[in-house]
């Protein structure tokens, strides 16, 4: 027996819609088998006065719009049943939105969806330009692979067509991984489809998509930077190409955050003597503290902090000539310096989560997965350091010593200066904000180092429990002085309350997973 089927129209003008004027535009709201969707139409009115003209019985033009409209309504729906378009909500908006009843939805009409999604995404900082125009790509791979146009029923998408898109993409030279990506983009576009009653079947619900075999990743040693660095080049612009590619390895900055780079943005830590950017990547929006490597202040101070950048095209370019003038086995190009800087730092004992805060990986997975790189030579120093053997030193980009009494200096120095008492001359903001800057970036130092992990445990832990307990007297003693009018010392404990505060929320960023295990 069919199942019944439910279908109701209304109109609004809302009073939460008006503008300066006092008008809001009129809707009209679907109903079909309990989905609901809404349609703004081109008219605009007063909502007392709709309402009132609505219920009239006299006729007026508000009640002949209405009128005019459900008949356009009821011709569209004989329209969809004729070209045997299902009657959805949804289906009849689009019908509205077109002003015809397209005989299917076509190819055109998916991607055209899933390019509004992504560009809405786009618009709000969520997705980059480059991702964007990706999605654009795969759009072209599926029609050239399988000879569709935009008015290609998206119905007539089978697994084969999925099939011959993967053979196109082989053809054409592109890795498994590329190939993964543009499977990946095409089935968010048939999947926001199915999803949304458009087709009826997903052709990507039986197709497995394969990453493909992790590859190792290239990265420069020590002795092949030195080999660029020493390297003869002629003319400015290959010396320019040089320092910016440098600049990359010892900063891990992408080619396009490193080009958005301005003096201002480079900061000094006077605890630990390092230059650091603190920014937002351009393709992903995510935070990240990129700490230099000491080689690179020589390259920023020789331009007065201001990177002599070219495009990215031009750059890979010039640094296939370095390449060639270096003899080099590698590849050169601009993600090769991240990459470096990376494995760098990975093979020096730094952790995984460390590294992608530095670089601004959304995830450590991330890190893992596609950038840090176990070197052989750490493998036979690990060993060798197992069994006793003495280890020659090497010869690299140095780091800073940790400061592993520095840590605790600094904790203790801060946890002294903040005990609350009735005459106590409580530091200024900006001396607290010091003292914070301090511990942190000791610690830092400390779990970045796998022979101070320990030492950073204990520091962490210290410094922790003690604001826990200082927080919970100082709210209570906020409290009393409150109630007792003693303003003098309210404000001495808002200062130290917003300094553990801060602090605390400093140290759960750091290690959440050790935080709360405390």
């Amino acid at each position: 027996m069919p199942q019944r089927q439910t279908f109701d129209i209304s109109f609004y003008c809302r009073p939460s819609k008006v503008d300066k004027d006092g008008y809001a535009p009129v809707e009209l709201s679907i109903i079909i088998n309990g989905e609901r969707r809404y349609l703004t139409l081109q008219r605009r009115e007063r909502p007392d006065e709709f309402k009132r003209e609505r219920r009239s019985k006299k006729n007026n033009q508000i009640k002949t719009f209405c009128e005019n409209q459900k008949r356009l309504v009821d011709d569209y729906v004989q329209q969809m049943a004729a070209a045997g378009v299902e009657l959805t909500a949804e289906n009849l908006r689009e019908c509205f939105k077109r002003g015809y009843v397209s005989m299917r939805y076509s190819l055109g009409d998916m991607w055209r969806d899933i390019l509004d999604n992504a560009r809405a995404r786009l618009n709000a900082g969520d997705l980059s330009m480059e991702t964007y125009k990706k999605y654009v790509l795969t759009k072209r791979a599926l029609s050239d692979a399988n000879g569709f146009s935009d008015e290609t029923p998206a119905e007539d998408v089978d697994i084969q067509h999925v099939h011959k898109l993967q053979f196109y993409l082989r053809d054409k030279g592109l890795s498994q991984p590329t190939i993964y990506h543009y499977h990946s983009r095409a089935k968010a576009a048939f999947t926001l489809a199915f999803l949304r009653g458009k087709i009826k079947s997903n052709p990507y619900a039986g197709f497995k998509m394969s990453k493909g075999a992790h590859k190792p990743r290239i990265f420069l040693t020590d002795a092949e930077l030195q080999q660029i660095a020493n390297a003869k080049l002629n003319g400015d612009r290959l010396q320019k190409v040089r320092d910016l590619f440098l600049f990359q390895c010892y900063s891990g900055l992408a080619y396009s955050d490193m080009a958005l780079l301005e003096p201002s943005d480079f900061k000094f830590n006077k605890a630990t003597q390092q230059i650091y950017v603190e920014k937002r990547r351009k393709k992903t929006n995510e935070v990240f503290t990129a700490v230099l490597l000491k080689d690179a202040k020589a390259i920023l101070e020789k331009y007065d902090y201001r990177l002599p950048l070219l495009t990215n095209q031009k750059y890979n370019s010039y640094l296939k000539e370095i390449q060639d003038t270096c003899k080099l086995d590698k590849e050169l190009h601009s993600h090769l310096g991240r990459t470096t800087y990376v494995c760098y730092l990975f093979n020096k004992g730094v952790s995984a989560d460390v590294i992608a805060k530095l670089v601004g990986h959304s995830t450590v997975k991330t890190t893992l997965r596609f950038y840090a790189e176990m070197d052989k030579s750490t493998l036979f120093r690990e060993v060798g350091a197992a069994e006793g053997t003495p280890q020659t030193s090497t010869k690299g980009i140095a780091l800073p010593e940790v400061p592993s009494e520095a840590a605790i200096t600094a904790i203790n120095k801060y946890l002294e200066s903040t005990v609350y008492k009735d005459t106590l001359a409580v530091p200024a903001n900006a001396t607290l904000v010091k003292y914070e800057d301090t511990i942190m970036n000791a610690l830092v130092a400390l779990k970045s180092d796998k022979r101070t992990y320990e030492t950073y445990k204990v520091a962490f832990a210290k410094c922790k429990n003690n604001l826990d307990t200082r927080l919970t007297f100082q709210e209570g003693k906020m409290r009393q002085c409150k109630k007792a009018g003693d303003d003098a010392n309210v404000r001495k404990l808002n200062l130290l309350i917003k300094s553990s505060k801060r602090l605390l929320q400093a140290l759960r960023s750091l290690d959440a997973r050790f935080y709360n295990n405390l």
